[in-house]
């Protein structure tokens, strides 16, 4: 499943490919101070539910989609074969790996 380990290595290096995207103004809010200690994937993990959020937004049904398939993957992520493959393709934990499914969610639906 090279998509999974693709997309954990997007979250990972999201602000080398995209720090425009990043330091735009509306994600500021991610850097206040006071916002906690959040490591860089993580931000980049809501940014990127922020991002897929805006493309589908006017579709319903596909936002809704998208979430149950996420919700999916994060409560069954004993049994999962895609998280398996994020966390082989980066060497992170599971923990790491979950926090990052539930910053996308996060950002996908705040």
């Amino acid at each position: 499943m090279k998509d999974a380990r693709d997309i954990a290595e997007i979250i990972y290096h999201f602000f080398e490919i995209q720090p425009t995207v990043v330091y735009d103004q509306q994600h500021l809010d991610l850097f206040k101070e006071g916002a906690g200690k959040v490591s860089l994937p993580e931000i980049s993990a809501i940014i990127i539910g922020r991002e897929i959020k805006k493309i589908i937004s006017s579709n319903r049904l596909l936002k809704k989609r998208v979430v149950k398939i996420l919700n999916n993957r994060i409560d069954q992520w004993e049994t999962e074969s895609f998280l398996k493959n994020m966390i082989a393709g980066t060497g992170q934990t599971v923990e790491k790996v979950l926090t990052q499914l539930n910053n996308i969610l996060l950002g996908l639906t705040e």
